[in-house]
């Protein structure tokens, strides 16, 4: 009601001051008019509802900041995790790396010491083999020869004999020959 009282006593002078033509309707009035009426509306009736909307609209985007906060914390979090864990696996993968290349290493020390070993093997059966044959080809070849000296000596033998025969009894046949002389 209090509200009321002052509102009729405005109304009741703009009449007056409308009715005297104290006040001349033309368009600047009249929109000065009708934004003083609407500012007087919204400031007494529609205030609470503007503050209302306008905090509901801070808490809005207010919780939506809140959301992109913790959403960035968390992202920045992960991202931390990750280089973490990108480290942690680059040092795995360099320490594995490192055995792998201590393996090859070893595996090729091994493999070119069995490779001289099989070669030296290979070498020395071929020597063995070389050796034994050569053994094999002089054992026949003296065997051969003894041979042949034995029947070169046979001969000989042989011969001498058959001179010395030969001469005995040609000289059994002097002897008797000069016997008989």
């Amino acid at each position: 009601m209090m509200t009321s009282k002052p509102l009729l006593f405005i109304l009741s002078l703009f009449t007056i001051l409308f009715s005297k033509e104290f006040l001349v309707f033309n368009e600047e009035i009249l929109i000065v008019v009708a934004f003083s009426i609407f500012i007087y509306l919204v400031l007494n009736k529609a205030s609470s509802m503007i503050c209302e909307e306008l905090d509901s609209k801070s808490k809005e985007i207010q919780n939506k900041f809140d959301l992109y906060k913790n959403i960035q914390e968390k992202t920045i979090l992960y991202l931390f995790n990750y280089y973490t864990k990108r480290e942690i696996l680059s040092e795995k993968i360099q320490k594995i790396s490192n055995i792998k290349k201590l393996r090859v290493a070893i595996i090729n020390d091994y493999f070119q010491v069995n490779l001289k070993k099989q070669v030296l093997m290979q070498l020395e059966d071929a020597l063995n083999r070389f050796v034994l044959n050569e053994y094999s080809s002089t054992s026949r070849f003296q065997k051969s020869f003894v041979s042949k000296l034995s029947n070169v000596k046979t001969k000989l033998r042989n011969k001498i004999f058959q001179k010395s025969f030969v001469s005995k009894q040609s000289k059994v046949k002097t002897k008797s020959r000069n016997k008989k002389n």
